[in-house]
């Protein structure tokens, strides 16, 4: 896919002339369900029996939408398995297969991803070191290596933390680690309040989880045949079947793959780094391939490693099937699986995207950063949804709440903290 909607119809109706008319049909259906904003609105609405009341009333076609999977909407609007197939690709992002998917977030996935991807200059990091100092100039501290391994609760009220044997308080206490995180470990002592979301995590499974080659090499983007673009690859026509064979042998075939090269995405890295390039390889995988689970377990044991070896040809074999001109050139690599995930991360069982994004989920109107006790919210993709930009509406949504926003005014006036920033902003100007 080439940026641009107009480029995208016209690239899909050439391959597929008889559905012309439908790819129109499905990628306007796209940008509107994409854009259905009450969604989020509601996670900050107060009381909970209003948003269920707003939600019955207001919200029947995003109910009908986020209800149904990414593969029964595009059979409603193509014949075409093979446009099915083609337009499904980008499954890998959204973490379940098509036949399981959300249609709400495959929506979202694709919205993105129509007028180009999207990439920090100077990386990732940029985000930390632009927020970093903001949060310190306001009185705060950002500590790293400081597991916290227990919230604090004091007659139904969180009042604060444990940071290595340390009690740290605080008037609030913001969650961002994931629901089964928070509320069967570091909630795990206080039965009056642990069980609020065991109906979510025992009918929403979370175990999609990725394998990881990142590969660190001599040359330049233009040299090593690297380009800004993204890679997904499945050695079957359906992203299901894909699936289906791998799971029956997962450390011999070949999973879904995504490629692609950070180095070649950021115009400021060969000023940086003149000469050297990077690139990243990653396979489908979930935390019953090596039995991740929430518990101790030595990473380099044996059978593991043998695994983790066939993992990694697999995942060698396809990045130079796609960029021949790395082979010679590598000057580092780094594979990761479910297990590395736990360990780095802290995910409950080595997931990646938490809460798996099937229809279900998004009928659990509770997944919101109010919880049931007082002065603990939540935060992260666990309330929205699956990856990097729903991990940052929920920040966005979390300090809504926390800030009173969300009442009736705002809801009839469209006030919101967005805005309010903008106009904060033009007034200093002033």
């Amino acid at each position: 896919f080439r940026p641009g909607r107009e480029t995208m119809i016209n690239y899909l109706s050439n391959l597929f002339p008889k559905e012309k008319d439908n790819i129109i049909k499905y990628i306007n259906l796209v940008q509107r369900v994409a854009k259905m904003e009450l969604f989020f609105i509601l996670k900050i609405i107060r009381p909970l029996w209003l948003v269920k009341l707003i939600y019955f009333l207001f919200c029947y076609e995003f109910r009908y939408y986020a209800g149904k999977t990414e593969y029964e909407v595009l059979s409603e609007h193509f014949t075409d398995e093979h446009l099915k197939y083609l337009i499904s690709g980008l499954s890998i992002d959204g973490g379940p297969p098509p036949s399981e998917q959300s249609f709400f977030i495959h929506a979202g996935i694709l919205n993105h991803f129509i007028e180009g991807g999207f990439y920090p200059k100077g990386g990732p990091s940029v985000f930390a070191k632009n927020i970093i100092p903001t949060i310190e100039e306001s009185g705060g501290r950002v500590l790293v290596q400081a597991p916290v391994s227990k919230i604090i609760i004091k007659g139904g009220t969180a009042i604060g933390v444990i940071v290595k044997g340390q009690e740290i308080y605080a008037k609030r206490i913001v969650s961002s680690v994931g629901i089964k995180n928070t509320y069967l470990k570091l909630l795990s002592e206080n039965k009056l309040y642990n069980n609020y979301f065991n109906d979510i995590i025992n009918n929403i499974p979370s175990d999609l989880s990725y394998n990881f080659l990142f590969v660190g090499l001599k040359g330049s983007s233009k040299e090593l045949g690297l380009n800004s673009s993204n890679i997904y690859t499945w050695n079957k026509n359906s992203f299901d079947e894909s699936v289906k064979e791998y799971y029956k042998n997962p450390f011999k075939n070949i999973p879904p793959i995504f490629i692609a090269s950070s180095s070649a995405k950021d115009p400021e890295w060969e000023k940086k780094y003149p000469n050297k390039s990077t690139v990243c390889v990653i396979s489908w995988s979930n935390t019953d391939m090596f039995k991740t689970q929430n518990k101790p377990r030595k990473r380099k044991d044996d059978k593991y490693i043998e695994n983790k070896k066939k993992i990694e040809k697999i995942l060698w074999d396809s990045l130079y099937k796609y960029f021949p001109k790395c082979k010679g050139n590598v000057l580092f690599s780094s594979t990761s699986t479910s297990e590395t995930v736990k360990y780095y991360l802290g995910s409950y069982n080595g997931e990646c995207y938490g809460l798996n994004a099937i229809p279900k989920r998004y009928s659990y109107l509770k997944l919101r950063p109010r919880t049931n006790i007082n002065n603990l919210f939540l935060t992260g993709q666990d309330i929205v949804a699956s990856g990097f930009g729903s991990a940052i509406t929920s920040g966005v949504l979390t300090v809504s709440d926390i800030l009173g926003y969300g009442n009736m005014y705002d809801i009839l006036t469209g006030r919101n903290i967005i805005n309010d920033i903008k106009n904060l902003n033009n007034y200093k100007k002033k």
